[in-house]
C-alpha cells in the first residue's frame, strides 16, 4: 500500500475492516486460552499492532482510524458542467476571428460579446463568454488601453508572400542549392556599449595596492555626439561570407539612415562587379524589397519602361 500519509479512502476502509474483523477471533482466543481448549494463534499481540502488521502501516494509524481521528472522506466527484474540448484548430479559429476585426475595411474594436458571437457562428464549440475570455488569455491576448491607431498585425497578402518564399527556399535546399543572404546596415563611429564595469572611488581602503592607477575613475571616456557614419554592405551563406564582396564606406550625406547614400546606381555597380563574379555555381541569393534593389531603366525613347 501507499505511505500512511497518502492513503486513499478505499485503503483506509480496508485497514479499518481488518481491525474490526480481528476483534472477534482475538476475543475468542482469549476465552479458549483460559479454558485451555485451543492453541494460541495470535499470541500476545495487540489487535492494533496485528492489523498494522497485516496492512503495512503503523499502530497509531490504525488506532486513529478506529477512533475517527483520521476521517475516511470519499474522493470528490466533480458534478459541474462537463469540460468543453477545444483543440488547436479551434484556438487558431478564435485567433483569426479576433484579429479579423482589425483587417476589415472599417476596423472594429473586438469586444468579448462580438468575439463570442462570431466564434459560435463560425464553428467554435458552444461555450460561454467567460470561456472565450480564458482562451484569449491562453493565446496571448491582453485587455489593456488600446493604441491611438488601429493596426493590422499581419496582412494576408504578406502572409501569403512569406509562405511562397519559404516554399521556394525549402525546394532549393532540397535540390542542394547554396542560398546566400544580402543586407546592408549602418553604424556611427562613436557607437559603444552603454554599460561597462567602472570604478567610482580612488582606491581600495583596505588594500590600495591592488589598484594600478588610483587616479583613473569613471570608466571609458566616449566622445559626445554620434560621430561619422559608416555604411556596411555584405553577402554570405551558412558557409561564410563572400570576402570579395565586403563593402564598408564612409557616408557623405547627413541623413537619418543609409537609404539615400545606398542608391540603385551604387547597388547595381556593387552587384555586377563584385557579387556576380564571386557567386559559386548552383547558388541563389535572397534580398529584401528595398527601393534601390530594383529600378526602372529606359533603353530607347519609344520603348516602354521595364524593371
Amino acid at each position: 500500500m501507499a505511505s500512511s500519509s497518502r492513503k486513499t479512502p478505499e485503503e483506509k476502509q480496508i485497514i479499518k475492516n481488518v481491525d474490526s474483523w480481528l476483534k472477534e477471533p482475538m476475543l475468542r482466543e482469549k476465552l479458549n486460552k483460559r479454558t485451555g481448549t485451543n492453541d494460541a494463534i495470535f499470541g500476545e499481540k495487540n489487535r492494533a499492532s496485528l492489523a498494522a502488521q497485516i496492512c503495512g502501516v503503523s499502530k497509531s494509524y490504525v488506532e486513529k482510524l478506529r477512533t475517527g481521528d483520521i476521517p475516511i472522506v470519499p474522493n470528490k466527484v466533480y458534478s459541474g458542467r462537463p469540460q468543453i474540448p477545444i483543440d488547436d484548430f479551434d484556438k487558431l479559429l478564435l485567433s483569426r476571428i479576433t484579429l479579423g476585426f482589425y483587417r476589415r475595411s472599417l476596423p472594429e474594436l473586438p469586444t468579448l460579446e462580438k468575439i463570442h458571437e462570431e466564434a459560435i457562428n463560425g464553428g467554435f464549440p458552444a461555450c460561454s463568454v467567460m470561456t472565450i475570455q480564458r482562451q484569449l488569455k491562453k493565446l496571448g491576448f491582453v485587455f489593456k488601453i488600446r493604441n491611438k491607431k488601429m493596426q493590422v498585425y499581419q496582412r494576408m497578402d504578406v502572409v501569403a508572400r512569406r509562405h511562397r518564399v519559404l516554399r521556394q527556399l525549402t525546394k532549393l535546399r532540397a535540390e542542394g542549392v547554396e542560398i546566400f543572404y544580402q543586407d546592408e546596415t549602418w553604424l556611427n563611429t562613436n557607437h559603444t556599449r552603454q554599460f561597462c564595469w567602472q570604478r567610482e572611488i580612488s582606491g581600495d581602503i583596505n588594500n590600495p595596492a591592488i589598484i594600478d592607477d588610483p587616479k583613473e575613475v569613471g570608466g571609458l571616456n566616449v566622445p559626445c555626439g554620434a560621430g561619422k557614419r559608416l555604411i556596411v554592405n555584405h553577402i554570405g551563406s551558412e558557409n561564410g561570407f563572400l570576402e570579395a564582396c565586403k563593402e564598408v564606406f564612409l557616408s557623405k550625406k547627413n541623413t537619418v539612415d543609409y537609404h539615400q547614400e545606398m542608391n540603385s546606381v551604387h547597388f547595381e555597380d556593387w552587384w555586377v562587379n563584385k557579387v556576380l563574379p564571386s557567386l559559386p555555381d548552383n547558388s541563389a541569393v535572397v534580398i529584401d524589397n528595398a527601393s534601390y534593389h530594383s529600378r526602372i531603366q529606359m533603353k530607347r525613347k519609344n520603348q516602354q519602361p521595364h524593371l
